[in-house]
């Protein structure tokens, strides 16, 4: 057994972003453009995964993990939420 953890992780919730161009043209449901940008974060880095925890109506959450040494985790989700249009 390891003396410390290698990856951390969070859930996050993910809806439409109506402030964003992308996001109000979009014709796809939430969940496919939320999915979409989660693959594209999790394509990135070595070591990131996610687990779809809720999928209702206009919201989609996630288990995201990542390893603890990854700085660009952050940056990255938010350049794949900016792309699909979401929050």
């Amino acid at each position: 057994m390891p003396l410390f953890e290698t990856t951390t992780g969070a859930k996050y919730a993910f809806q439409r972003d109506e402030r964003s161009r992308k996001g109000f043209l979009s014709t796809n449901s939430i969940s496919t453009d939320a999915i979409n940008a989660l693959e594209r974060w999790r394509a990135k880095a070595d070591q990131r995964s996610y687990e779809i925890v809720a999928d209702d109506e206009g919201l989609l959450a996630a288990q995201l993990v990542w390893n603890c040494g990854d700085e660009r985790v952050g940056n990255d989700l938010d350049a794949a939420r900016d792309e699909f249009g979401v929050e």
